[in-house]
C-alpha cells in the first residue's frame, strides 16, 4: 500500500469526486447538518491512481445551532455474505467462513466473506465477487437474499456501511469435506485465506461483531433457529 501523509491535489480531487465521498455527504446533510470545513488530512491506496481509505478532519453545523468537530475515517460501503448450507445426509446447516490472520492482533479469525464495494460497482455483483475470491463458492447475484440495510458499526470514527446478504443451498457431506481447508483469497494482494466449514450453531463461538450480527439477520430472515 502506499500512505500519503500529504496527498496531492491529484488524489484529494480523487476522494472529493468519489461516490462514496458523496454518498457520505448525503447522509451528513439528510438530518440537517451543514458541512463548514472539511480537510483531507491522509489517504492510502492500494493501487495508483485509486484510493483505499481517506482520513478527514470536518467541521459541522448541526440543526441545533452547534458547531462540532470531527475526524473521520471514509472507507465507504461493504458486504458480507452468510453462506447457510443445509446437509442432505444429516439435514443439519452448516456454513463456509474465512479464515485470515486479522490487523487487530495477528492471529487467526475466521468470519463471513466480505469486502469493500468498489467505485460504481452494484452491491449484489461485489458479494458475489468476494464469495468467490475468498472461498471459491460461485453464486448469482439474483440468489442472494437482503438481510439488511446498511449497519454501521462504529459511528464516531467511521462512515461504514456493511450490508448483508445470504444465501441457502443443499449440500452433501462430501461437498462440504472437499470445500473445507481449501485456499482461497488473492494472494498478489497479501490475502492468504484457509476456507473453512463449520456447523451454524458453532459460529455462534466466534468473536467478531459481522459474525454475530448475521447470524442473527439469518435467524430471523429465513427462520433458521441456530
Amino acid at each position: 500500500m502506499y500512505p500519503l501523509n500529504k496527498p496531492g491535489r491529484d488524489m484529494i480531487r480523487l476522494v472529493l469526486e468519489s461516490a462514496k465521498y458523496r454518498r457520505w455527504c448525503q447522509r451528513v446533510k439528510s438530518h440537517g447538518n451543514q458541512i463548514v470545513q472539511l480537510d483531507v488530512l491522509s489517504v492510502i491506496s492500494r493501487r495508483p491512481g485509486t484510493w483505499y481509505v481517506a482520513f478527514l478532519d470536518c467541521r459541522l453545523l448541526t440543526p441545533e445551532g452547534k458547531q462540532i468537530t470531527r475526524c473521520l475515517t471514509l472507507r465507504g460501503e461493504s458486504v458480507v455474505v452468510v453462506p447457510v448450507l443445509r446437509c442432505i445426509d444429516n439435514s443439519q446447516f452448516y456454513t463456509v467462513m474465512a479464515e485470515q490472520r486479522c490487523i487487530s492482533d495477528g492471529g487467526l479469525h475466521a468470519s463471513f466473506p466480505a469486502g469493500n464495494v468498489d467505485e460504481g460497482e452494484s452491491f449484489r455483483v461485489m458479494a458475489c465477487q468476494e464469495l468467490m475470491e475468498e472461498t471459491g463458492l460461485e453464486i448469482y447475484p439474483d440468489e442472494l437474499v437482503e438481510l439488511s440495510d446498511g449497519i454501521t458499526l462504529n459511528s464516531s470514527l467511521s462512515d461504514d456501511l456493511i450490508y448483508f446478504y445470504g444465501f441457502r443451498r443443499d449440500v452433501t457431506r462430501v461437498w462440504l469435506d472437499s470445500v473445507d481447508n481449501r485456499s482461497g483469497g488473492i494472494h498478489i494482494e497479501g490475502e492468504y485465506i484457509r476456507v473453512r466449514v463449520f456447523p451454524l450453531a458453532d459460529c455462534f463461538k466466534m468473536s467478531t461483531t459481522s459474525t454475530l450480527i448475521g447470524l442473527a439477520l439469518i435467524e430471523r430472515t429465513f427462520g433458521i433457529s441456530v
